[in-house]
């Protein structure tokens, strides 16, 4: 699926495309080529996935019949960038609707897919554990200061400019150390536990995905803005970022 157009602001490339159908085809097509091509390099393929609405179609199209007997399944790792401090069996859980969309589906082993631990006595002692558990689990990929290098960061953006759990106005913003943090985010009343921009800036390669037109204002201050306004802003991967977008969310950019 190609796009009706690309636009460069900088370290970010946004591809545009007519409709959230096309959007999510390409972004299918995409991440099931890039996981072939890693594959091919080095055996192994990470991804961290997102949470949302967006990332529900295109976990069921890695799936579908197009990409399901291509792509690297029993070479990937599945994480995740997020996660609600719930059960896993709860309706808000992330890990829930990755498992229901194409995890189970999927000929991936038990042992490559990472969930956030949620039953711990506070947030803060899962999000310690989830960082020892990446650690541990992609040991033989590529590391830098002791954090895995993740090959695939799939992310949202909120109408606030948050993705992943890092919302405006948390302390977890300014964590430079952690790989995995908890943070309560007070709008929400609920905790959430979260990879940071340490590891997050360290990826090969960041997707991010934007549809509808409410989200257009801030996705055009956030990639126009010289000054940082929105966490999303803090993502700064050397690799660049790429923003798969519809038309609706692009409308605002298309007008300059």
């Amino acid at each position: 699926m190609e796009p009706i157009t690309s636009l460069n602001y900088g370290n970010n490339t946004v591809f545009v495309y007519e409709s959230t159908g096309d959007l999510k085809a390409a972004a299918i097509d995409h991440i099931a080529q890039y996981a072939v091509d890693v594959v091919a390099q080095k055996s192994i393929f990470s991804m961290a996935l997102s949470g949302g609405s967006t990332p529900v179609g295109i976990y069921k199209g890695l799936v579908g019949k197009k990409w399901f007997t291509t792509f690297p399944w029993q070479q990937s790792h599945f994480l995740f960038g997020d996660e609600r401090y719930v059960p896993h069996d709860h309706e808000q859980s992330n890990y829930k609707m990755a498992m229901e969309a194409f995890l189970e589906a999927a000929p991936v082993s038990n042992d490559h897919i990472y969930p956030v631990p949620t039953d711990c006595e506070h947030p803060d002692d899962c999000a310690e554990i989830y960082e020892r558990q990446l650690k541990e689990g992609l040991k033989g990929q590529q590391q830098a200061d002791g954090l895995p290098v993740i090959d695939l960061v799939l992310l949202g953006m909120g109408d606030d400019g948050h993705t992943a759990s890092l919302f405006p106005d948390t302390d977890i913003l300014n964590e430079s150390e952690s790989a995995v943090a908890a943070v309560y985010v007070d709008k929400l009343d609920s905790w959430r536990i979260s990879m940071t921009f340490p590891l997050l800036n360290m990826a090969r390669q960041v997707m991010v995905l934007v549809s509808g037109e409410a989200k257009s204002s801030v996705l055009a201050d956030v990639l126009r803005s010289q000054q940082i306004k929105y966490p999303i802003q803090m993502l700064d991967n050397p690799n660049g970022m790429l923003w798969f977008v519809d038309q609706a969310a692009a409308s605002q950019l298309q007008q300059r």
